[in-house]
């Protein structure tokens, strides 16, 4: 069993088409396949979009700092 905060995922179970808990990791897991097959076991499970995107969005500012101190090295 895992516990969730209140409205918690609310968009990632608005767009998913299923979501399961992985019963190795124990995190909660969303398909967001438009066409499922019925009855396909291994349909594509992934992280919840919302953590994917906080992740994507740190890696981009972290890259761009990293961009920004390259070019402030070249300027000087």
């Amino acid at each position: 069993m895992i516990e969730l905060e209140y409205r918690q995922y609310a968009q990632d179970f608005l767009n998913a088409t299923s979501y399961r808990v992985n019963p190795e990791t124990r995190e909660l897991e969303f398909c967001y396949d438009p066409f499922p097959s019925s009855g396909q076991e291994d349909q594509s499970y992934q992280k919840p979009l919302s953590e994917q995107l906080t992740l994507l969005e740190q890696r981009t500012e972290a890259a761009e700092a990293a961009i920004l101190a390259l070019l402030d090295l070249g300027l000087q």
